[in-house]
């Protein structure tokens, strides 16, 4: 979905981008790194660290049996039973987290 992929490979245990292993996925949603089975299976730190060293992006945690439906490249739609977690830099060691419910919306590219 993105253009920056998490692989899967990396250190759960601390918050640094560097020990997230990502690839370059197909650029369909752009300013935006997706990370998928989110809460479930504790993958906050690895887009935590991300974010940080990619703070230009915003990062979005999706559950599993989750989905969010993206309209006009930016527009989007949480669907399914869990949440989604929007991570955002804020300065150089501060993080803003927003969690949105099934039914709710988020302008992606807006901050």
């Amino acid at each position: 979905m993105s253009l920056r992929m998490i692989t899967g490979d990396g250190d759960l245990t601390v918050i640094d981008g560097d020990q997230v292993g990502v690839s370059e996925g197909l650029g369909l949603l752009l300013g935006v790194i997706v990370d998928q089975h989110f809460v479930k299976r504790q993958r906050q730190n690895r887009l935590y660290g991300l974010v940080l060293e990619h703070p230009a992006e915003r990062d979005v945690g999706i559950d599993e049996d989750t989905a969010i439906l993206v309209t006009g490249g930016r527009h989007a739609k949480v669907v399914g039973k869990g949440p989604v977690l929007l991570v955002d830099a804020v300065g150089k060691d501060r993080l803003q987290v927003q969690v949105l419910r099934p039914g709710q919306s988020v302008d992606l590219l807006r901050r």
